[in-house]
């Protein structure tokens, strides 16, 4: 009898300790008095993007995030700008471009006690221009507008969309035949052809590796009512040869192209890409049979298969009337051949916002399955990756996401992370270059269950080997009936208040609720199990 009281007052005295203490119903969680602790202060994921496009979009994402958080709001400082929509209970914002600017998405956060913090991402909206169209071209005599020599034309473009900052800039391949003016006004010189091509760029310091152009081919011929003055005294009919025939067409360099002949090239011709560039082609030093066609920045980036379009080249001894390669001829080309570029480096490495056992990789192209998920190719110092997993492959967003071994990550702080040997899509891209990056790791090693027990008459504590947080589930049953009246975590034990006092003589079975989390301050959940039977005699 003297135990028993001996364990009420014992028990009286907690439940004034505690009284103070917000409660909730059963099984639930009552909070500790909370203190502003900096080291767990969140952030966003992101603090400044620029957006190319009006309608793309980015997620912007809380890093840090603790339990103590009441209500999160966010917010664009500008909707004529960018919008922003709040996910995932407010853990997660999908931020949408409007219209050219730049604004601040900013997110409120309140903390329970009234603590507030206010964070931004500044926002940049480009509109760049997506196509440009020569729309007055006549084209219809074989692809090719004819003008007269000492004629002028005014030619107009039409840039898409009409929103883009871009400018239309003139160029004309060869002067010799024409030239053009800034507002496209043609002057045709002398007999010949010549190649138009409006190029959409900011500035003219971004006209070489702009890629969005159109072109039109213009044959300049003498002016009919002038006589033809040619004189063909020698009536005899000299030995003509067949015109040159094109045997292959291949990517031999980064930047450049070289096509094959059947027999040597006097005038090597143009060669036109994708409708976006034409270039004049040389005739190999060492070969004559060979004609190269050196590519500019933007085409030297081009992979994949690829139209190319070929013609006006003229080999030696070849009949005045011979007009077989006086047009272009589509020819299909493997640009990933002998010119690949090496695979670009991820754009961005993170942890996993609810597993710290994952770490996520994102590429903005799309990558070869068996490189991408070959381990090896990864390395995080300190930590051990047990699984490497290709997610999503689109071409515009390709995720890996590293498995690391529990307990590897002993500590929170920033981690070398090494990445090799993989590999574009189908060829698209060579190996990437080697790239390091130091990533900033939480710490992923769970917590422990090291105890648990029985205190007469209205308590069962579980001690854990480290402070836990979280939502504390549980059932205490006898008899199919629970006795769990409320929860409540303090360091590193979770106390588990019964309604009454249970029957000695009885088992008492502990059993976690579907929505019971427990995890460290890191965010590691726990791996122990947490169903266990207890005497509650013996305790």
């Amino acid at each position: 009898m003297k135990r028993k009281a001996v364990k009420k007052l014992t028990f009286m005295l907690v439940f004034l300790i505690l009284l103070p203490i917000n409660t909730y119903g059963n099984s639930s969680v009552a909070s500790a008095k909370w203190t502003w602790d900096w080291k767990y202060y969140p952030a966003l994921s992101v603090t400044d993007k620029t957006l190319e496009n009006i309608g793309n979009t980015f997620e912007l994402s809380l890093n840090g995030l603790s339990t103590n958080v009441k209500s999160i709001k966010w917010y664009t400082l500008n909707k004529k700008i960018a919008a922003v929509k709040a996910e995932n209970n407010g853990k997660t914002a999908t931020v949408t471009a409007i219209n050219k600017g730049t604004t601040n998405i900013k997110c409120k956060i309140t903390f329970y006690h009234s603590k507030t913090i206010d964070l931004y991402c500044k926002v940049t909206v480009k509109s760049t221009a997506l196509k440009i169209e020569i729309t007055n071209n006549k084209d219809d005599n074989d692809g090719r507008q004819v003008m007269e020599v000492g004629d002028k034309y005014n030619f107009n473009s039409r840039i898409t969309p009409s929103s883009s900052s871009a400018k239309t800039y003139w160029l004309i391949n060869n002067e010799y035949y024409a030239n053009v003016d800034s507002n496209g006004v043609v002057t045709a010189k002398e007999e010949g052809i010549a190649v138009l091509t409006a190029v959409a760029a900011n500035s003219r310091d971004e006209i070489a590796s702009s890629n969005i152009r159109d072109q039109v081919i213009i044959e300049i011929v003498e002016d009919e009512d002038e006589d033809d003055n040619d004189d063909n005294d020698d009536n005899d009919d000299p030995d003509y040869e067949h015109q040159a025939k094109l045997v292959t067409l291949k990517r031999t360099d980064r930047n450049r192209l070289t096509a094959t002949f059947d027999r040597s090239i006097q005038t090597p011709g143009l060669l036109l890409i994708n409708n976006m560039e034409c270039i004049e082609g040389k005739v190999d030093s060492e070969d004559t049979e060979k004609v190269n066609y050196n590519l500019s920045s933007a085409s030297s980036k081009l992979t994949g298969w690829q139209d190319v379009l070929i013609g006006y080249w003229e080999g030696y001894d070849v009949s005045p009337d011979d007009n077989s390669a006086d047009k272009l001829m589509k020819v299909r080309v493997n640009f990933s051949e002998n010119g690949v570029n090496s695979l670009p480096a991820p754009v961005q490495i993170t942890q996993s916002q609810n597993d710290n056992d994952i770490v996520i990789i994102q590429f903005n192209v799309k990558l070869d399955k068996a490189s991408a998920e070959k381990e090896s190719n990864y390395s995080i110092a300190g930590a051990k990756i047990i699984d490497a997993d290709l997610k999503n492959n689109n071409s515009g967003n390709a995720v890996v996401e590293l498995t690391l071994d529990e307990d590897s990550v002993s500590t929170n702080g920033n981690y070398l992370a090494k990445i090799s040997g993989i590999k574009g899509y189908n060829n698209t891209y060579s190996v990437m270059n080697p790239y390091n990056v130091s990533i900033y790791l939480r710490e992923n090693t769970a917590p422990i269950l090291t105890d648990y027990n029985y205190i007469y008459p209205t308590t069962i504590n579980l001690t854990f080997n480290e402070t836990v947080r979280g939502n504390a589930g549980f059932k205490v049953l006898q008899d199919d009936k629970d006795y769990v009246s409320y929860t409540y975590i303090n360091n590193n034990i979770v106390t588990i208040f019964l309604k009454e006092t249970p029957d000695m003589d009885e088992i008492l079975r502990i059993k976690p609720t579907d929505w019971n989390v427990i995890m460290d301050t890191a965010g590691n959940k726990t791996s122990s199990s947490l169903s266990h039977t207890i005497d509650p005699d013996n305790d």
